[in-house]
């Protein structure tokens, strides 16, 4: 995908979203550094991933940001973001896609998963969800132990096709490949933000 003549660059907003369970290591320095690299022309954000509270190290999270500027790393005016203090609008999202019927409430557990027969593996080597919750309506009960899954389409559905910079044509059929995936865990995390 290339741009037109003298079309104007889009802004490049890059990312790191470590998670604070331990201080970082070589991988997310690596990681972060090529997001910033990525991210030079535009900005360049950081965001606490510490959503996981039974993984989340207190303190962490201030000895990782001491390290990146150490390293020399500066972000953006706009600060750290913590994903902890942003659950309102996760809620608000998550209402969104049940009143769309792009969620649903989902009792399976992974050992439940792994008995099935029926249940595929996926690219990344885990379990696709065969959709045994899938049929739940609005209006009918949420079990109190429930996960919500995303609805991700039909086998059929045309697939995710996108570029990247380094990898070239990425594409991936979802209801094939991945399934319905978890949103919000049964313990109130959320997956996906």
């Amino acid at each position: 995908m290339k741009l037109a003549e003298g079309a104007p660059r889009p802004t490049v907003i890059g990312r790191f979203a470590p998670s604070p369970t331990g201080p970082l290591h070589s991988g997310s320095l690596l990681a972060a550094i090529a997001s910033y690299l990525e991210a030079r022309s535009g900005a360049w954000r950081v965001r606490i991933e510490d959503v996981d509270r039974p993984r989340t190290v207190a303190g962490m999270s201030a000895n990782q940001l001491e390290t990146l500027s150490a390293y020399g790393f500066s972000w953006s005016a706009d600060a750290v973001v913590y994903q902890s203090q942003r659950t309102d609008l996760y809620e608000s999202a998550l209402h969104q896609l049940i009143a769309a019927n792009l969620a649903y409430p989902c009792t399976c557990s992974r050992s439940v998963l792994a008995c099935r027969a029926e249940t595929r593996m996926g690219i990344d080597g885990a379990r696709i969800y065969d959709g045994h919750c899938s049929h739940w309506q609005q209006g009918d009960p949420v079990p109190s132990n429930a996960a919500w899954r995303f609805r991700v389409g039909d086998p059929g559905d045309a697939p995710v096709v996108f570029h990247d910079r380094i990898q070239g044509i990425q594409e991936q059929q979802l209801a094939r490949d991945v399934g319905d995936f978890v949103i919000k865990r049964a313990d109130g995390c959320f997956a996906y933000r």
